[in-house]
C-alpha cells in the first residue's frame, strides 16, 4: 500500500514538473520542399501584427535569432534584414508576432503558477530573396514555464527564438523533396 502510495506520488509529482517547464512549439502550416542549404545568407525581419506595445519582445527575439543562427556558422552571413534587395543566395526570414501573453516578474510574484504562461505566438515564412518566393511558413509558439524562478514574457521569447532557430537548422540540414 506504502509502495503504490509512492508511485502515485511520484507520478504526481512528474506531470506536474512536466506542466511548470518552458517550451517551443512549432506548427507546419506550408512545410518547406527544397533545400535551404543552398542560400549562404540570411536577413532576418520581425513584425508585429498584435495591437499592444511589443517593441522590447521583437527587438529581442529579431536579435537573439540572429546572435544564435551566427554563431552556428551555417550561413556566410547573418543579419537584420533592412529592406534592400538583398544579393543572390539570401534566404529571408520573415517573423510575424501574432499573439502575445505577457506574464511579469512583478505578476508571477503575487500569483505564482495563477499568472498561467507567457506566451509568444510567431509566424515564421522563409522566402527565396532574389524571386520573392515563399518557401514555407511555420507558427512557432514558445511559452514559459508556470513556477519557479525566470517564467516571464522573457522566457517565452527564448523559447521561441530557440525553436525558430532549430527549425532553420533542421531544414538546412536535412533537405526535403
Amino acid at each position: 500500500m506504502k509502495e503504490s502510495l509512492m508511485s502515485v506520488l511520484g507520478l504526481l509529482f512528474l506531470a506536474a514538473l512536466t506542466g511548470c517547464s518552458s517550451r517551443g512549439n512549432l506548427s507546419e502550416i506550408r512545410p518547406v520542399k527544397g533545400d535551404l542549404s543552398e542560400y549562404s545568407n540570411l536577413l532576418v525581419s520581425v513584425e508585429s501584427n498584435v495591437a499592444e506595445d511589443v517593441e522590447e519582445e521583437r527587438v529581442e527575439l529579431q536579435d537573439m535569432i540572429v546572435a544564435d543562427l551566427a554563431s552556428q556558422d551555417a550561413f556566410s552571413t547573418v543579419g537584420i534584414d533592412d529592406g534592400t534587395r538583398p544579393e543572390d543566395s539570401t534566404l529571408l526570414m520573415k517573423i510575424f508576432i501574432s499573439d502575445i501573453k505577457k506574464v511579469g516578474g512583478v505578476k508571477r510574484y503575487f500569483l505564482g503558477v495563477f499568472a498561467g504562461r507567457a506566451k509568444v505566438v510567431t509566424e515564421v515564412r522563409l522566402v527565396d530573396g532574389s524571386t520573392s518566393q515563399e518557401l514555407g511558413r511555420y507558427e512557432i509558439v514558445g511559452e514559459s514555464a508556470t513556477a519557479g524562478g525566470g517564467t516571464t514574457t522573457g522566457d517565452a521569447v527564448t523559447e521561441a527564438a530557440e525553436a525558430i532557430c532549430e527549425l532553420v537548422m533542421d531544414l538546412r540540414a536535412k533537405p526535403v523533396t
